[in-house]
C-alpha cells in the first residue's frame, strides 16, 4: 500500500499528532515519516499554521470586542442625549430664585460632560477608517453644545 504523503503531511501540520502516532495510524514507518517530514520541513509548516490560526482567533476576538464596545457606547450615548435634552428643558423652567435646582442641574450637566469625555477617551483607540466609531465623537460634541 502506497502512502498518501500529502494527507499525512496535512494531518501533521493541522493537528497536534506526533510522528509516532501518525506512523501507527497510517501503517507507514516512523523513520519514513520522520525522514520525509524533515526534508519537507513539516515542523516549520505546522508552526506557520498555528501562527495563522492564532492570528485569526485574535482578530476575531478583537472584532467581537470592538462590536460589543460600539453597542455599549451607542446605548450610553442615546441615554445621555435623552438626559441632556431633559436637563435643557428643566433649565429653561428654573425660576431665578431656585438656586438649589440650578445647582443640581449644573451638577448633572457636569456629570454628563465627564461621562462623554470618558466615552470619547476610551473610544479613541478603536477609531479607524473602517469603523463607525467616529460617531462617538460627533454625538459627544453635539451634546456638549447643549451645555454652552
Amino acid at each position: 500500500m502506497k502512502a498518501n504523503w500529502e494527507e499525512l503531511k496535512n494531518k501533521y501540520v493541522t493537528s497536534d499528532i506526533t510522528y509516532k502516532d501518525l506512523a501507527k495510524e497510517s501503517g507507514v514507518t516512523y523513520s519514513a515519516i520522520e525522514k520525509r517530514a524533515r526534508a519537507e520541513k513539516w515542523k516549520d509548516e505546522r508552526r506557520k499554521h498555528y501562527d495563522n490560526v492564532a492570528k485569526k482567533i485574535q482578530e476575531g476576538v478583537a472584532d467581537e470586542l470592538a462590536k460589543a464596545y460600539q453597542e455599549v457606547v451607542s446605548i450610553a450615548k442615546k441615554e445621555l442625549i435623552e438626559e441632556a435634552k431633559l436637563l435643557v428643558e428643566i433649565r429653561k423652567n428654573i425660576k431665578p430664585e431656585d438656586q438649589y435646582a440650578e445647582s443640581r442641574v449644573n451638577k448633572c450637566s457636569l456629570t454628563i460632560k465627564d461621562i462623554l469625555n470618558t466615552l470619547e477617551h476610551h473610544a479613541y483607540p478603536q477609531r479607524d477608517e473602517k469603523s463607525d466609531n467616529n460617531a462617538v465623537f460627533v454625538v459627544g460634541q453635539d451634546v456638549k453644545e447643549l451645555f454652552k
